[in-house]
């Protein structure tokens, strides 16, 4: 037999007995647990022996009467008697006392699965396809075959593959791994050659030679922060070229008269 409850069947002491605790249950609920004009409940009573009783209501009496109801709450799949353990399906409004069954996720309101749709595939030669991760909809991808240097990167995958480098880093982008490249900024100097080793300059000017008393670490114009060696970095140095740590504002015009040149 159809039950209607609504907030008039609830008598003063079952209204007192539950009137602090949050309702589980809203409109949004009993709208998508509407299943042909009626909702199955389970309504608070004031019995400390039976809490719950379990009612067909209709839609409108859902929504305009237990809704606002404390205590009660749509009886589900996983609780049909009404004692706990229920969970909502995917689509239904998220509820803060009902969790969202399992592998769902609460979404924009809403308990979502993340995983609905993808289709998980490897990523490459060096990465199975692995399975959905249900918190995030994100494939595993877990790496696969032989990993000689134990980086964490699959041989057929690792840019040193027999140098530890989990990193990756790759400065000229040639494929090979900075741990492992001859010639790390690819200016076609081999690294103990280059006096800018992690900067491209196949001219390896420098201004003054290595060990001289403005450049004695030997560096290339290219990657000497002060190339006169005048304690002034050459982005602020009014004469980048020629040592002259007064910064006078004179000295350009006595270095051009010298048949100097201040850039």
């Amino acid at each position: 037999m159809l039950v209607l409850l609504g907030l008039t069947a609830c008598g003063q002491a079952e209204r007192d007995v539950v009137a602090s605790a949050s309702s589980a249950l809203t409109a949004a609920e009993c709208n998508f647990f509407d299943v042909n004009g009626t909702v199955r409940i389970c309504h608070a009573t004031p019995s400390a022996k039976k809490p719950y009783t379990i009612v067909q209501v209709s839609n409108s009496g859902c929504v305009n009467g237990h809704a606002s109801h404390p205590n009660d709450y749509v009886a589900t799949a996983g609780d049909p008697d009404c004692k706990g353990g229920g969970c909502f399906p995917v689509g239904a409004p998220v509820d803060p006392t009902i969790p969202c069954c399992e592998l769902l996720v609460a979404r924009n309101g809403v308990c979502t699965d993340l995983c609905a749709g993808v289709v998980c595939a490897p990523l490459d030669q060096c990465h199975l396809a692995g399975t959905c991760n249900p918190t995030t909809g994100r494939c595993s991808n877990p790496v696969t075959g032989a990993d000689s240097d134990g980086d964490g990167i699959p041989d057929a995958c690792d840019n040193c593959p027999s140098v530890y480098n989990p990193d990756q880093s790759d400065t000229d982008g040639d494929g090979i791994g900075d741990a492992c490249d001859p010639d790390l900024d690819g200016d076609g100097v081999p690294n103990e050659r280059d006096n800018c080793p992690d900067v491209y300059n196949p001219d390896q000017r420098m201004t003054y030679p290595a060990g001289s008393p403005q450049n004695p670490k030997g560096l290339g114009d290219a990657c000497n922060p002060d190339i006169d060696g005048d304690g002034v970095p050459n982005a602020i140095d009014n004469c980048p070229l020629i040592y002259n740590p007064a910064q006078d504002p004179g000295d350009p015009a006595r270095f051009a008269a010298e048949g100097l040149h201040c850039t």
